[in-house]
């Protein structure tokens, strides 16, 4: 299922008070973003929390705007999302959300009471680094690679299926994922594994990219 958080988001910028909108946000989609935050950002209870979230409330987003002007995101999202699952066979839900982050990570996985969640933050998709939203200037046309790296992660930790260490220690802690847990637990091998998985099946799912695109590395 796609769901799509980012006109909610915008919302909240324009509102008369954006921060209390912001928390309103947090709290009708707090399982997701909570887990957003927890894995990938930092404690909502932190000191720091609210300056990051003002810090993100008001950075010019201008090209976010664009791309939305220019780029079906939903439709693109959509038909990544299908292929994945169908390329994977997959045996269990997995829901894709599309998001304006905090300038944290351009993409991630999670698994929310043992349905697995993959999502893409925009303001990293825009085709140009944006100070103000530390956005990373990813070009938009690697969207479907990204979706697909992180949908196998989450057929991964969620499919009945799955033999993975990571898809037990899910279970071990009531089907939530928890980056810094469950890595720690996690073998070296069984991490590698993880990820050439997921870069795997995003080079099925989007073919035509360059080795280090499928890494996330940046070219020098």
């Amino acid at each position: 299922m796609l769901v799509n958080l980012v006109p909610e988001f915008l919302a909240c910028i324009a509102a008369p008070d954006p921060v209390a909108a912001y928390h309103g946000y947090l709290d009708r989609h707090r399982p997701v973003l909570q887990g957003y935050w927890d894995n990938y950002v930092l404690d909502l209870d932190s000191p720091h929390a609210e300056r990051v979230i003002a810090d993100a409330l008001r950075a010019e987003r201008g090209d976010l705007e664009r791309l939305l002007e220019d780029m079906d995101v939903e439709r693109v999202a959509q038909d990544a999302l299908a292929r994945a699952l169908e390329l994977l066979e997959a045996d269990c839900p997995v829901d894709l959300y599309l998001m304006v982050g905090v300038g944290a990570a351009n993409a991630g996985e999670l698994v929310v009471g043992g349905r697995g969640i993959a999502f893409v933050c925009l303001e990293h998709f825009t085709g140009k680094a944006n100070p103000h939203t530390s956005g990373l200037g990813l070009a938009p046309h690697l969207l479907p690679l990204w979706i697909a790296h992180e949908v196998a992660h989450a057929v991964r930790y969620t499919s009945p299926t799955s033999r993975a260490a990571l898809r037990r220690f899910v279970a071990e802690v009531g089907g939530y994922y928890d980056y810094w847990d469950t890595g720690s637990r996690a073998s070296l091998r069984e991490l590698l594994v993880n990820e050439g998985g997921a870069v795997a099946a995003a080079r099925a799912v989007a073919p035509g990219f360059e080795p280090w695109e499928y890494f996330g590395y940046s070219r020098r």
